[in-house]
């Protein structure tokens, strides 16, 4: 039995946690594997071993995994007998995310080895990352045509290359932005401990996958990012949806810039329409009102409009200032030290 006291230590709890999740990312890459699909593991015990080598403890809550576009329908499938369940399967396109799928273990008692991990264990089933504009393939071609290999808890896996590593960290910071700090602290230990060259190199793939927006959103957080910028000569424009992300304002600001930029009266109606009246699955994840039952759901759909409204003039400030961000080229988002 562990004693309480060390059940109670952070630094144990996040130790184990991260033991979990590097056994169940090898259970879900090796059964991939085991039908023909490659699965690069993209985060998580990557980034903590690349960047944290030196005794300092990076946990993660999930496991983000990389499959081609085209075996996405059988990777989804493959991770369900495992006892998967998709979170965003009955989503509206709007509702759901644009590059991976997120899963949740639920698995049924019958299946063999149900209780090996804790129900609600998490994986991002990724085809594409945050910020690339590239094509699905294309995005696919590069990661694994330099993928390298890592040992994770004893099987050896497949990993970005560390240019193609450092591009995430950038991209992962500005989409997150300063509400989640862990994902600051990974761009700076790569600003402190990478080289110059490899930052130019992630800069290089930044152009070749059409992600220089967010990439230079998320250098342009740090204050060491904007020195490399200059010291190495990175030059790039931020989108005004980059310069939002990393500045951590409001959703609504972000649907201000998708009904900006959607073109067409009618998509526009659509798309208002979407908004206010989402799918019951992503109501429950908005509001855990809409999780108590139908008379829940009800009043949360009545709410929502209100709740829009009651953020419309935060949410135009902040689209109104990241706009002015992005044509003075000013630095956008967190730009403390967290060292």
């Amino acid at each position: 039995m562990v004693p309480a006291e060390i059940k109670a230590n952070p630094a144990f709890a996040a130790a184990a946690r991260n033991l979990m999740l590097d056994a169940a990312a090898v259970e879900c890459i090796s059964a991939l594997r085991a039908e023909g699909i490659r699965a690069i593991l993209l985060k998580g015990p990557v980034t903590a071993r690349w960047l944290y080598s030196d005794g300092g403890i990076r946990d993660y809550t999930d496991v983000d995994l990389l499959v081609a576009r085209a075996e996405l329908g059988r990777a989804l499938q493959i991770l369900k007998g495992l006892g998967y369940r998709d979170t965003q399967a009955d989503r509206s396109p709007n509702e759901t995310a644009t590059h991976a799928r997120a899963l949740a273990l639920d698995p049924s008692p019958e299946l063999e080895g149900a209780a090996r991990f804790p129900q609600g264990l998490l994986v991002d089933l990724h085809w594409t990352f945050h910020g690339i504009g590239a094509s699905d393939a294309e995005f696919w071609g590069v990661v694994a045509g330099r993928a390298a290999r890592m040992q994770i808890d004893g099987t050896d896996v497949e990993i970005p290359s560390e240019p193609t590593r450092t591009l995430l960290l950038a991209l992962h910071a500005a989409t997150e932005g300063p509400a989640v700090p862990r994902a600051l602290a990974d761009v700076d230990r790569g600003l402190v401990r990478l080289a110059d060259e490899t930052w130019a190199e992630a800069y290089e793939l930044a152009r070749r996958l059409d992600a220089l927006p967010r990439f230079i959103a998320g250098l342009r957080m740090r204050p060491l990012g904007q020195e490399l910028m200059d010291r190495v000569h990175l030059e790039g424009d931020v989108d005004a949806l980059s310069a939002m992300r990393a500045a951590g304002v409001p959703p609504v600001a972000g649907g201000l810039e998708r009904l900006r930029t959607t073109h067409g009266l009618g998509p526009r109606i659509r798309l208002l329409a979407r908004e206010l009246v989402p799918t019951p699955s992503f109501m429950r994840t908005w509001s855990p009102l809409a999780r108590r039952g139908p008379v829940g759901l009800a009043l949360a759909y009545a709410y929502r409009p209100v709740a829009l409204a009651v953020e419309l003039p935060a949410a135009l400030r902040a689209h109104g200032r990241a706009r002015r961000s992005v044509r003075a080229g000013a630095p956008v988002g967190d730009q403390s030290h967290d060292r």
